[in-house]
């Protein structure tokens, strides 16, 4: 069982990823299926914090681990702070310690710091961390409503 769940989360990952990429070269969004008779065919709901997890690493072509390894190097927390800032814009119910423990395991106090430190990056327009926020900024602003 644990098998066939492990092989289900990796196919949801690779249909994402295929689905995201397909709308960024395309603006055309798509939904990718499995045909086999062993597989669900209902749609694959991914939760909010993994769609944007997979959209911000396609933009900045990282793999996907590198948003949930912890880390000190300034990219790796920079990247920290955008996802923060971004999810925070979209989702108004998150929750601090899902954001910490999505992102490595931080403690909750983690995540108020990269939010404070994100937010004070993009007042003054900070150079490196502008490097990582510009080609993302559209998912910031994206209107929620």
């Amino acid at each position: 069982m644990q098998i066939s769940n492990t092989n289900e989360a990796v196919m949801q990952s690779i249909i994402s990823r295929a689905e995201e990429h397909i709308m960024d070269a395309t603006g055309k969004n798509v939904r990718l299926y499995v045909i086999n008779p062993n597989v669900d065919m209902s749609p694959i709901e991914i939760d909010p914090m993994n769609k944007l997890a997979i959209q911000l690493t396609n933009i900045w072509k990282v793999q996907l681990r590198q948003l949930s390894i912890r880390s000190r190097e300034e990219q790796v927390v920079i990247r920290k702070q955008i996802f923060t800032m971004i999810y925070k814009e979209h989702n108004k119910d998150f929750k601090l310690k899902s954001i910490a423990k999505y992102l490595g395991g931080y403690h909750h106090s983690a995540v108020i710091h990269w939010l404070k430190c994100g937010t004070d990056s993009l007042k003054v327009k900070d150079y490196k961390f502008m490097k990582h926020f510009e080609p993302v900024k559209h998912l910031y602003y994206a209107d929620t409503h």
